[in-house]
């Protein structure tokens, strides 16, 4: 009876735990972690298709870095994002969990390079999703949204493979390629690798095209010591489509 009490809890705990936890472990706050951005040259390597490499250096030239204190100055949230312009504005799209305080105190980060917080163009945090507007970067080349987005849900097919660039653990940029495993409840699932800090990275297929953001891991729990074991090879990201773009602009 012990036994089946046991097998009965970490069932239900597996079931209730794995969205929060996913959440809190993307959450990305900079707990004595120091900033170390990779100072080598961005190339790309001559193995892929010419497509492909276009897909990856889209990847990398829009990726840069969310840091977000809280208004008291406890916290900073360290997140991704990727750097879009509309309508000859210029944003960045990331993650709404990663910010956490005023639009003030935010800033967006590549290397050396700082740009400011114009102004929280729209959040919506049941979705997780904010759009930020900034100042224009110089080094940094902007996709263009929604022209270049991946929109249509039978776009994605398994296996296709996919790329995204990020600040996963406050390292970075780094590139991460990945392969669609799956699909549920509305989001993708990629067979990749992702960490704190990769939440907001920006996903690109193969086409180039930009179908999603990182907003999570999966979370497994131990059934004796009800541990709680990220599977951060196991990566869900927030497809475009679930994205009302008409409510944004």
């Amino acid at each position: 009876m012990l036994e089946l009490i046991k097998s009965f809890g970490a069932a239900l705990l597996k079931c209730i735990i794995p969205f929060l936890a996913s959440l809190l472990m993307f959450f990305g706050f900079n707990v004595g972690t120091s900033d170390y951005d990779l100072s080598q040259p961005q190339r790309i390597s001559d193995l892929y298709e010419v497509s492909e490499r276009r897909a990856i250096k889209k990847s990398v030239s829009s990726s840069i870095k969310v840091r977000s204190p809280d208004d008291v100055g406890r916290v900073t949230s360290i997140s991704s994002g990727t750097y879009f312009v509309h309508g000859g504005k210029y944003y960045i799209i990331t993650t709404a969990h990663g910010v956490i305080g005023s639009c003030d105190k935010l800033v967006v980060i590549y290397f050396e390079e700082r740009s400011a917080c114009i102004d929280y163009h729209y959040i919506n945090r049941n979705v997780d999703v904010a759009i930020i507007q900034i100042e224009k970067m110089k080094d940094r080349k902007p996709i263009r949204l929604p022209r270049n987005m991946g929109s249509k849900k039978n776009n994605y097919k398994l296996f296709d493979k996919v790329h995204y660039t990020g600040y996963p653990n406050n390292l970075g940029p780094l590139t991460i390629g990945g392969r669609i495993a799956g699909f549920t409840q509305g989001y993708i699932v990629l067979h990749s690798y992702a960490w704190s800090g990769s939440s907001g990275s920006g996903v690109f297929d193969e086409r180039g095209d930009f179908i999603g953001i990182v907003v999570g891991i999966d979370v497994d729990i131990n059934g004796f010591t009800y541990e709680l074991r990220p599977l951060e090879d196991v990566v869900v990201i927030l497809p475009m489509y679930k994205i009302d773009w008409k409510e944004i602009f």
